[in-house]
């Protein structure tokens, strides 16, 4: 992720028990602004596999604070 070039290629998503979107950054797609707005609300807990990864590469993606107390991992949770 320290690469000048890193970019995020796909980007899968759900809310809940919706069904699961992705999102193709290779072909120009963009978050839609729901996901925006909820990667940054403290309130809402974001879940990932490997969560430390996801935090650092969207941090890194999108210049933006990633709190670790606003994620779990079920990496860790399988553990």
């Amino acid at each position: 992720m320290e690469a000048p070039d890193f970019t995020i290629l796909l980007f899968a998503y759900a809310f809940d028990d919706e069904e699961v979107q992705i999102i193709d950054f290779v072909q120009g797609e963009e978050l839609p602004d729901h996901v925006m707005e909820a990667l940054k609300d403290p309130n809402i807990i974001k879940t990932a596999f490997n969560a430390n990864f996801e935090r650092t590469a969207l941090r890194r993606y999108y210049d933006m604070e990633m709190p670790p107390e606003q994620w779990t991992c079920t990496m860790i949770k399988a553990l």
